[in-house]
Parts: structure tokens; sequence; C-alpha cells
């Protein structure tokens, strides 16, 4: 049985905008730390690896610049840029990762606003049954042992 919608999908959406938003509007306050702490950890993951990618693209610079390191004596000095290399492409790929996390968990969080927010007209009962229209026919069958 469904009951007249009680919550606008497109107003969830909106509300979304801010993070936790929709589900504030839902009245689905249980959700709000849920979203709020994933949405949190993500852009915490983010900034720790745009920092430490900031920090390795630096460090690979200084290195650069000292001169080109073709010659064979300075084996040692090519390989601590190959490892800078190496630990700034890693760096980059988390921080642009957790970008994408970020987004993802941003649109999940506006489709359960909206999908909250679109099933909020039916009711939730213990009582399952539902009255059918028009002539109905019954069949009762008892059986005794």
């Amino acid at each position: 049985m469904v009951n007249p919608k009680l919550k606008s999908p497109l107003a969830a959406v909106l509300f979304s905008l801010f993070p936790g938003g929709g589900q504030i509007y839902n009245g689905s306050y249980w959700k709000v730390p849920i979203v709020w702490g994933v949405q949190g950890y993500f852009v915490y993951e983010w900034i720790v690896n745009n920092k430490t990618y900031v920090s390795y693209k630096h460090e690979l610079a200084d290195s650069l610049s000292a001169g080109p390191p073709f010659n064979s004596s300075d084996l040692s000095r090519q390989r601590n840029i190959n490892t800078l290399i190496q630990l700034r492409n890693g760096a980059q790929d988390n921080r642009d990762s957790y970008a994408w996390y970020i987004a993802g968990a941003y649109l999940l969080s506006m489709l359960d606003a909206y999908v909250d927010a679109e099933l909020s007209g039916f009711t939730v009962s213990p009582n399952l049954s539902s009255t059918p229209a028009g002539n109905v026919f019954a069949l009762n069958v008892r059986m005794k042992f």
C-alpha cells in the first residue's frame, strides 16, 4: 500500500550538495556520521598523499637541478633519482585514487538521499495484508488427521 509522498527526491538531492544534508532532510540522522566519517577520511588521506607528492616532487627537482647523473661514477645518485621518481608517482597515484573515492562517496550519498526520499511514501508495518479490489473468490481447505 502506497501513501502519498512525504519527501521530495529533488529536494533531497539538492540538500545533499552539503554532505549529509540529504540524510538530515530525510530524517535518517544515523547515516550522517557515516557520511561525514567516510568523506572526512577520504579528504584526510587525499591531503596526506598530496603533501607527500609535493614533498617528493620538490626533492626530485632539487636532485635534478644538481646536474645530470650520466657518468658512471654517480651511480648511487641515479638510483636515488629513480627511487624518488617511483615514490613521487606512487604518491600521485594514491592522491588521485582518493580524489575518485571522494567523488564516489559524494555521489553515493546523493543517491542514498534520493532513494530514501523516493521511498518515503511507503509504509513499513508488520501488517502486510492488502485489500483486493473487485470480486474475490476464496477457497478454504481443511484437512483433519
